[in-house]
Protein backbone atom coordinates (compact mmCIF):
# COMPACT_ATOMS: atom_id res chain seq x y z
CA UNK A 1 0.00 0.00 0.00
CA UNK A 2 1.46 3.28 -1.24
CA UNK A 3 2.00 6.04 1.69
CA UNK A 4 1.07 9.44 -0.37
CA UNK A 5 3.19 12.41 1.47
CA UNK A 6 3.20 16.13 0.59
CA UNK A 7 6.90 16.47 -0.99
CA UNK A 8 8.49 20.22 -1.55
CA UNK A 9 10.67 20.77 -4.94
CA UNK A 10 13.03 23.32 -4.72
CA UNK A 11 15.62 24.25 -7.23
CA UNK A 12 18.16 24.17 -4.08
CA UNK A 13 17.16 20.77 -2.73
CA UNK A 14 15.04 17.68 -4.33
CA UNK A 15 14.03 16.38 -1.53
CA UNK A 16 12.54 19.11 1.22
CA UNK A 17 9.71 18.58 3.62
CA UNK A 18 6.99 21.33 4.10
CA UNK A 19 9.56 24.44 4.07
CA UNK A 20 7.75 26.63 2.15
CA UNK A 21 8.07 25.79 -1.52
CA UNK A 22 5.98 24.11 -3.79
CA UNK A 23 4.98 21.17 -2.41
CA UNK A 24 3.14 18.29 -4.91
CA UNK A 25 1.68 14.49 -3.61
CA UNK A 26 4.17 12.09 -4.24
CA UNK A 27 2.71 8.50 -3.59
CA UNK A 28 6.09 6.29 -2.69
CA UNK A 29 5.59 2.93 -2.24
CA UNK A 30 8.48 1.81 0.34
CA UNK A 31 8.95 5.11 2.40
CA UNK A 32 5.46 3.76 4.24
CA UNK A 33 7.90 0.69 5.32
CA UNK A 34 10.48 2.89 6.23
CA UNK A 35 8.88 5.68 7.70
CA UNK A 36 6.29 3.77 10.06
CA UNK A 37 9.01 1.74 12.51
CA UNK A 38 8.15 2.62 15.81
CA UNK A 39 11.45 2.31 17.11
CA UNK A 40 14.81 2.41 15.52
CA UNK A 41 17.63 0.40 15.80
CA UNK A 42 18.45 -3.19 15.87
CA UNK A 43 21.02 -6.35 15.76
CA UNK A 44 22.22 -7.44 12.70
CA UNK A 45 24.10 -10.41 11.63
CA UNK A 46 26.51 -9.19 8.31
CA UNK A 47 26.45 -12.64 6.60
CA UNK A 48 24.43 -10.92 4.15
CA UNK A 49 25.34 -7.13 3.36
CA UNK A 50 22.75 -4.91 4.33
CA UNK A 51 21.46 -1.39 4.89
CA UNK A 52 20.51 1.07 7.71
CA UNK A 53 19.20 4.45 7.23
CA UNK A 54 18.30 7.23 10.01
CA UNK A 55 14.32 7.14 10.83
CA UNK A 56 12.52 9.12 7.86
CA UNK A 57 15.55 8.84 5.24
CA UNK A 58 15.66 10.63 2.73
CA UNK A 59 12.80 12.89 4.32
CA UNK A 60 13.69 14.82 7.36
CA UNK A 61 14.54 12.01 10.69
CA UNK A 62 11.82 13.34 13.37
CA UNK A 63 13.07 14.61 16.69
CA UNK A 64 14.16 13.60 19.72
CA UNK A 65 15.98 10.09 18.29
CA UNK A 66 18.20 7.33 19.90
CA UNK A 67 18.79 4.71 17.76
CA UNK A 68 21.57 1.90 18.25
CA UNK A 69 22.31 -0.49 16.21
CA UNK A 70 24.94 -3.50 16.61
CA UNK A 71 26.25 -5.25 13.40
CA UNK A 72 28.31 -8.40 14.01
CA UNK A 73 30.13 -10.71 11.71
CA UNK A 74 29.51 -14.40 11.49
CA UNK A 75 33.09 -15.08 12.37
CA UNK A 76 35.93 -13.49 14.33
CA UNK A 77 38.80 -12.82 11.39
CA UNK A 78 35.94 -10.71 9.46
CA UNK A 79 35.44 -6.96 9.51
CA UNK A 80 32.97 -4.89 8.94
CA UNK A 81 33.10 -1.97 6.10
CA UNK A 82 30.47 1.15 6.35
CA UNK A 83 29.66 2.81 2.92
CA UNK A 84 27.70 5.98 3.12
CA UNK A 85 25.38 7.06 0.60
CA UNK A 86 26.55 10.79 -0.73
CA UNK A 87 22.88 11.74 0.47
CA UNK A 88 23.64 12.50 4.10
CA UNK A 89 22.45 15.40 5.64
CA UNK A 90 22.93 15.90 9.70
CA UNK A 91 22.86 19.26 11.75
CA UNK A 92 26.08 20.77 11.79
CA UNK A 93 26.42 22.41 15.24
CA UNK A 94 29.86 20.71 16.17
CA UNK A 95 28.07 17.46 16.44
CA UNK A 96 26.50 18.08 20.09
CA UNK A 97 22.84 17.76 18.98
CA UNK A 98 22.45 15.70 16.09
CA UNK A 99 24.97 12.96 15.12
CA UNK A 100 25.60 9.60 13.94
CA UNK A 101 28.17 7.92 16.23
CA UNK A 102 30.30 4.70 15.26
CA UNK A 103 32.15 2.51 17.52
CA UNK A 104 34.62 -0.40 17.23
CA UNK A 105 32.96 -3.27 19.00
CA UNK A 106 29.75 -3.79 21.10
CA UNK A 107 30.54 -2.14 24.37
CA UNK A 108 30.20 1.36 25.32
CA UNK A 109 33.55 2.27 25.76
CA UNK A 110 35.00 0.49 22.74
CA UNK A 111 36.84 2.79 20.46
CA UNK A 112 34.83 5.96 18.63
CA UNK A 113 35.77 5.19 14.75
CA UNK A 114 34.00 8.62 13.99
CA UNK A 115 31.23 10.90 14.97
CA UNK A 116 29.85 12.70 12.10
CA UNK A 117 26.94 15.71 11.16
CA UNK A 118 27.04 18.28 8.31
CA UNK A 119 25.87 17.36 5.17
CA UNK A 120 29.21 15.51 3.93
CA UNK A 121 28.90 11.97 3.77
CA UNK A 122 31.93 10.13 5.56
CA UNK A 123 34.36 7.79 4.13
CA UNK A 124 34.25 4.33 4.58
CA UNK A 125 34.53 3.07 8.33
CA UNK A 126 36.03 -0.53 8.45
CA UNK A 127 35.76 -1.86 11.99
CA UNK A 128 38.76 -3.63 13.37
CA UNK A 129 37.33 -6.24 15.01
CA UNK A 130 34.13 -8.71 14.10
CA UNK A 131 31.71 -6.43 15.03
CA UNK A 132 30.45 -2.11 15.79
CA UNK A 133 27.68 -0.25 16.85
CA UNK A 134 26.25 2.48 15.44
CA UNK A 135 24.49 5.25 17.44
CA UNK A 136 22.27 8.06 15.97
CA UNK A 137 21.00 11.11 17.80
CA UNK A 138 18.89 13.86 17.08
CA UNK A 139 17.39 16.33 19.73
CA UNK A 140 14.23 18.72 19.50
CA UNK A 141 15.29 21.63 16.33
CA UNK A 142 17.16 21.10 12.81
CA UNK A 143 16.42 17.94 11.48
CA UNK A 144 17.86 16.78 8.30
CA UNK A 145 17.34 14.10 5.41
CA UNK A 146 19.72 12.02 7.38
CA UNK A 147 21.55 9.28 6.75
CA UNK A 148 21.57 6.13 4.93
CA UNK A 149 24.66 3.60 4.12
CA UNK A 150 25.29 -0.54 3.32
CA UNK A 151 27.38 -2.53 5.73
CA UNK A 152 28.71 -5.54 4.56
CA UNK A 153 31.71 -7.82 5.76
CA UNK A 154 35.21 -7.08 4.81
CA UNK A 155 37.88 -10.26 5.48
CA UNK A 156 40.86 -9.41 6.63
CA UNK A 157 42.51 -12.07 4.53
CA UNK A 158 40.95 -10.51 1.75
CA UNK A 159 43.79 -9.08 -1.29
CA UNK A 160 42.75 -6.06 -3.29
CA UNK A 161 41.81 -6.67 -6.86
CA UNK A 162 39.85 -9.73 -5.86
CA UNK A 163 36.49 -7.89 -6.06
CA UNK A 164 36.19 -6.95 -2.14
CA UNK A 165 35.24 -3.71 -0.38
CA UNK A 166 39.25 -2.56 -1.25
CA UNK A 167 38.97 -3.40 -4.47
CA UNK A 168 36.00 -1.01 -4.92
CA UNK A 169 37.34 1.59 -2.96
CA UNK A 170 40.66 1.30 -5.62
CA UNK A 171 37.88 1.48 -7.95
CA UNK A 172 36.39 4.78 -6.90
CA UNK A 173 39.63 6.57 -6.51
CA UNK A 174 40.25 5.66 -10.87
CA UNK A 175 36.44 6.86 -11.14
CA UNK A 176 37.51 10.33 -10.05
CA UNK A 177 35.82 9.89 -6.47
CA UNK A 178 32.53 8.62 -8.21
CA UNK A 179 30.13 6.73 -5.45
CA UNK A 180 29.86 3.53 -5.95
CA UNK A 181 26.47 3.22 -3.48
CA UNK A 182 23.55 1.67 -4.34
CA UNK A 183 20.07 2.34 -2.38
CA UNK A 184 17.49 -0.16 -1.65
CA UNK A 185 15.49 -0.82 -4.87
CA UNK A 186 12.64 0.68 -3.75
CA UNK A 187 14.90 4.28 -3.11
CA UNK A 188 16.28 3.93 -6.69
CA UNK A 189 15.18 7.43 -8.54
CA UNK A 190 14.25 9.32 -5.51
CA UNK A 191 17.70 10.25 -4.63
CA UNK A 192 18.67 11.03 -8.01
Amino acid sequence: MPHCVCVCVCAHAKYMFLRGCACELMCLPCLWEITQMPECGGVFDATEAGYITSPGYPLEYPPHQNCHWIITAPEASQRIVLNFNPHFEIERLDCKYDFIEIRDGTSENADVLGRHCSNIAPAPIISSGSSLQIRFVSDYAHQGAGFSLRYEIFKTGEAPGTGGPAYKQKLKREEGGKSTFKPPECMRGMLA
